[in-house]
Order: structure tokens, then C-alpha cells, then sequence
């Protein structure tokens, strides 16, 4: 970059600090629920729109002044042609602001090409560093490498129920159980069954048309890919996960896959009859989200939708369980895979529906979706 050229770019980033600055000292955070090493550098993954810039909001204003961030994010169209060969550059203008180092707030990073060399010698020279982007490739052992071991990876997820209540003003009481506050609960809930857990959702009457948006961006221009291709890309976005059998010998677990979405309105779009999958959808997000381990199916003769081993925990869901036959089938399979695994309890996760069933000295608990997300 020739040094004219060089000079009216540092301006424009100059610009960009300033009124991200700005921006920030006005800005009304709604916290949600996260645990950070405070001396760590962080990359933080996730769906688009699942809420990662305003994390990093909310990581700026509680614990550091504004004057000593350097907030960049890397999709606004100013710094569209930005290379990493740049990148010197947002340290040089900060000092030409502020004559000292800046800690590094680095959003939607991913766009640049090599930025993890840059981030890596930023973090060898005791700059505090934190990064967000929307690609699984962040977290590739390619990119764990380079960066060296001084990064904490922190996947993102969509709002949890506790979490989608303070976003819409419900602060539960205690005893809410037996108060009017639970019909407002419950109607929040069909919501967030329905529309998911992305922040911004409920700023929106048309939801599900700006669900359809974010889906339509995330593809445009894709093209004709095989099924392969296009489950591959649909992973690497954090759009879908995949479990296995847990059954089934290692080989065959990578054949046998079933594939989740990240967030329920997402999945909404879909589908026509929707309460069953997205009942189970949810489940799976909500475990993924509170146990951080691998979640997996279990299918011998018969299937339980969901078995942490670590935790020695089976779910099945099942919507409601007034059908003898519906209430046979699943209490059946989940009995047998207690007594074969040795587990003393487990659940089926219902929409509404409460019981508690002992069979053969083992207990199975029925719990309200509404009522097991809040039991965290």
C-alpha cells in the first residue's frame, strides 16, 4: 500500500474507533450469563445473529473504560478492502489517538485472510486480545496451532429460557408456580419453542420473516452443491449439529448421524407439523448448551433420543403423553436402556405434561420443557 493511500486509511480506522466508542458509552446492554478468565483472550464462535458482537459489549462495559478499546468490526463496509497486510494499521491509528496500547476487541475477524498470524504475534507481545467470527474453522486444530494455546475458545449459543425471560422483561417471583406470572411464562415459552432464542426476536412482529432473512444471507450465492457440500457448510456456520449412536461401534457412528439445528425458529422454517422435532430440537440445544460435552443418541431395539454418558443421563421427549400408546413406547425404551446402562433415573421431557413413574425401582421423571429449562 503505497504511504499516501496507507495515511487516508488510518484516518477512516481512526474514524471507525471513535464512533465505536461512542457507541458503546450509550449503549444499553441487556446481560446474559457467562464465566471468563479474567487475565484469558478469547475466541467466541457462533451462529450468525446469535448475539457474539453484543457479548463482547457487554464484556466491554463491565470491566473496562472505553478510551482503552480498540473495537473493529471486521463486516462493516469502510474496511472492505482490508488484508491482513493492514492490520499493523488499526494499531498505528489507535496510538495516534491515544499514545498507549489498546485492548483488542477484533469482531467478525474471520473475513480477513491469515488474521490468526496477526492475532497470534498480538497475543506473543501481552496485548489482551478477544475475537469473534461465524465459522467453525476458528476452531480448527489448523488455527488452534497457530494461535498457540493462548486463546479460550467460547461457543456461543442462542438465549437460554432464563436468559429469553430477562430479554423480555419476566422476572420470575419465588412461588411463581401458583401466581398469574406463569401464564405469561407459558405464553413465552410457546414463543421461544417456536421463534427460538436469538436476541433480536423478539424486537420483531414478523418473526419468521426475519428468521427466513438470516437463513436466505447465510446461503446467497452458495450455488448447486452436493448433499455433502451443503451439510458441511451448513455445520461450519454453527447452523446444524450432528450426534451419533452411541450404540454403535466408532466406525459405524460416523455413518449413522442425526442432525440438529442450532435454534429452533430456524428449524420452524421447515417444517409443517412442528411440535414433536421441535420440542426435541430444543432439548438438544439446551443440553449442548449446559453440559459441554459430546450428546448422543442411543438406538438398540429401541431409541432413546438423548444419552450424556458423562453425565449418565437419558432423556426422551415426547410432546404430550396422553396417548396409552405414545406413553407405552417411550417409557418402554427408556426403562430398558436405564436397566441396561445401569441408571437409576431418567426423563422424558413433555410440553405441559408432569409425572413421576417408578418401574423396577428405577424412577422416570416427566417434566414440562417450560419447567426442566429453568432447572439449571
Amino acid at each position: 500500500m503505497e504511504k499516501l493511500q496507507k495515511a487516508k486509511y488510518k484516518e477512516v480506522i481512526k474514524k471507525v474507533i471513535i464512533q465505536n466508542q461512542d457507541r458503546l458509552r450509550t449503549l444499553k446492554i441487556i446481560p446474559r450469563a457467562i464465566n471468563l478468565e479474567q487475565n484469558g483472550n478469547y475466541v467466541f464462535v457462533g451462529l450468525r445473529r446469535v448475539g457474539k458482537t453484543y457479548l463482547l459489549y457487554q464484556i466491554i462495559k463491565a470491566h473496562y473504560k472505553i478510551e482503552d478499546i480498540l473495537f473493529i468490526n471486521f463486516e462493516d463496509e469502510r474496511l472492505i478492502e482490508f488484508s491482513y497486510k493492514e492490520l499493523d494499521l488499526l494499531l498505528e491509528a489507535y496510538s495516534e489517538l491515544y499514545k498507549k496500547k489498546p485492548l483488542l476487541f477484533l469482531d467478525e475477524i474471520h473475513n480477513i485472510k491469515n488474521w490468526e498470524k496477526f492475532v497470534r504475534r498480538l497475543a506473543d507481545n501481552d496485548y489482551k486480545v478477544m475475537i469473534s467470527g461465524s465459522n467453525a474453522k476458528m476452531l480448527s486444530a489448523d488455527i488452534s496451532t497457530i494461535l498457540g494455546g493462548r486463546f479460550f475458545n467460547h461457543i456461543v449459543s442462542p438465549l437460554s429460557f432464563s436468559e429469553f425471560l430477562n430479554f423480555n422483561a419476566l422476572e420470575l417471583k419465588e412461588n411463581y408456580e401458583y401466581s398469574d406470572q406463569l401464564f405469561k411464562l407459558k405464553d413465552l415459552y410457546a414463543a421461544y419453542l417456536q421463534y427460538g432464542g436469538l436476541p433480536e426476536i423478539s424486537r420483531y412482529k414478523n418473526k419468521r420473516e426475519y428468521l427466513s432473512g438470516i437463513y436466505q444471507k447465510l446461503f446467497y450465492g452458495i450455488g448447486n452443491n452436493t448433499l455433502f457440500e451443503y451439510i458441511n457448510y451448513l455445520s461450519e456456520s454453527f447452523m446444524i449439529h450432528q450426534i451419533s449412536n452411541f450404540a454403535n461401534k466408532f466406525v459405524e457412528r460416523e455413518t449413522k448421524k442425526k442432525y440438529y439445528f442450532a435454534d429452533t425458529g430456524l428449524l420452524g422454517l421447515f417444517l409443517i407439523n412442528q411440535d414433536t422435532k421441535l420440542l426435541e430440537n430444543q432439548v438438544f440445544i439446551e443440553l449442548k448448551r449446559r453440559y459441554k460435552e459430546e450428546v448422543f443418541y442411543l438406538k438398540r431395539k429401541l431409541e432413546v433420543d438423548f444419552y450424556l454418558p458423562g453425565q449418565k443421563l437419558l432423556i426422551q421427549v415426547s410432546y404430550n403423553m396422553d396417548d396409552e400408546d405414545t406413553r407405552k413406547r417411550e417409557l418402554k425404551a427408556l426403562s430398558l436402556a436405564m436397566e441396561e446402562l445401569n441408571i437409576n433415573k431418567g426423563f422424558v421431557i413433555t410440553y405441559d405434561t408432569e409425572d413421576q413413574i417408578e418401574i423396577k425401582e428405577k424412577i422416570i421423571y416427566i417434566i414440562p420443557a417450560w419447567k426442566w429449562l429453568l432447572e439449571e
